[in-house]
């Protein structure tokens, strides 16, 4: 599978507790290919780089919020792959997907972003938590049902500042970005 190379940098702050960043490298990692290195193996806070490096967040409570909105948003993964019709999921289910599960996995993303004292999900620059969240929120939720973010003009907001982040204005623009499979509503069994 061919996606979008991101780098990990250790940060210089050490030993924060409570947050379980080996689940976030792993999120990391199951969207994008790592550049390996010795850096990228340890479980310390890290750098995400696109054009730039991104910070990632150091206070406790940030954190925190970070590990939570990337569980969300591997919460919203899973109940997409249930709802897959090709893969044997009945239209019931898929349809509950549609109506009911998918708006109520949105309305939480979008609470929380509204709640965020900046433009993203963790304060006012692009982080782990909004790569994850934008992976669940576009590719398996209004990709697959075109009109979903319609009642959600934050996250349409949102959505859109992130596209124009020129790393991945650059990725969604790329061979290896149009080379991947995409989920659109035929996996819902609407043609």
């Amino acid at each position: 599978m061919s996606t979008l190379s991101v780098v990990f940098r250790p940060a210089k702050t050490s030993g924060r507790s409570g947050v379980n960043l080996a689940a976030t490298q792993r999120a990391m990692c199951q969207c994008w290919r790592c550049q390996t290195d010795e850096s990228s193996l340890n479980l310390k806070p890290f750098f995400v780089l696109w054009d730039g490096w991104v910070d990632m967040p150091t206070e406790e409570g940030l954190l925190y919020l970070t590990d939570k909105l990337i569980a969300d948003a591997e919460d919203l993964r899973v109940e997409s792959y249930k709802s897959f019709v090709a893969w044997g999921a009945s239209q019931e289910t898929a349809d509950a997907f549609i109506e009911k599960v998918l708006p109520l996995h949105l309305g939480n993303l979008e609470r929380q972003l509204k709640n965020s004292s900046g433009g993203y999900f963790v304060g006012d620059f692009l982080t782990i938590a909004d790569i994850a969240c934008y992976d669940a929120i576009v590719n398996f939720g209004s990709s697959r049902v075109p009109g979903a973010l319609d009642q959600f003009p934050a996250l349409i907001a949102w959505v859109a500042k992130v596209e124009s982040n020129e790393g991945i204005k650059q990725y969604l623009a790329s061979d290896s970005f149009a080379s991947l499979m995409k989920f659109g509503p035929e996996t819902l069994g609407i043609s």
